[in-house]
């Protein structure tokens, strides 16, 4: 009996999560699921919903009204692994949680913060996003980085997600540019779909010069983070 109460109410907050996001003006959807041997995706109006609660539900003192904007991306055989650059507090970060969440939810047979969504199905989605964002030589940082991606190039595979956020920046700049993209190439021979958000703006240029490897089972894409200064 408590099981199906348990059940009821999961199902319960998850209808009100579509309710109160509708009421903002924004879209939930039912994800049509794709065979994982398809290995792509078509998200529209995707956005965070950990952002849109603190822009409308955490937001209790009178400041101003965070926006919530949403934004549209496809993983298909044209571009499958982003290499997202732009400025700090950009949204960088955000986007990348976003599209976590999104599949995280598909999966879970839930609707999903987007107006539209195709998505296939992963084995796993992987992550690795830094305690602390922190630029500067850290060597003990570096080698824990360094075990961290050996242990999920172990098990990653061509049918999972990989999110990366402000990965290797803990050498200098030259030689985080060198690892990132050789970790890309990796992943990308792999046939890992992907987001890596990172401030190395060099690696915009090394992510689309891996598309000239015949090794690659999935092409590499660069696309950069603007902010609207009147939102």
């Amino acid at each position: 009996m408590y099981a199906i109460e348990y059940q009821l109410d999961f199902y319960s907050g998850a209808v009100m999560m579509i309710e109160n996001v509708r009421s903002k003006g924004l879209e939930m959807c039912r994800p049509t699921l794709l065979p994982k041997s398809q290995r792509k995706a078509d998200i529209k109006g995707l956005f965070d919903p950990i952002y849109f609660k603190e822009a409308n539900v955490w937001n209790l003192s009178n400041k101003p009204q965070k926006q919530v904007v949403t934004n549209d991306i496809t993983f298909d055989e044209n571009a499958g692994f982003y290499l997202l650059t732009g400025a700090n507090n950009g949204g960088k970060t955000t986007f990348v949680r976003a599209v976590g969440i999104c599949q995280v939810m598909a999966q879970a047979g839930l609707y999903v913060p987007a107006s539209s969504c195709e998505i296939s199905l992963v084995d796993c989605v992987y992550t690795h996003f830094p305690k602390e964002e922190q630029v500067g030589i850290d060597a003990s940082r570096f080698t824990t980085e360094v075990k961290e991606f050996k242990a999920i190039s172990d098990c990653i595979t061509n049918h999972s997600l990989l999110l990366m956020n402000e990965s290797i920046q803990s050498t200098t700049p030259q030689e985080c540019t060198d690892i990132a993209a050789q970790l890309m190439r990796i992943f990308c021979i792999i046939g890992v779909r992907g987001i890596f958000a990172t401030h190395l703006t060099p690696l915009a240029k090394a992510a689309l010069e891996l598309n000239s490897d015949p090794q690659l089972n999935t092409r590499a894409e660069s696309i950069t983070v603007t902010v609207d200064e009147a939102t």
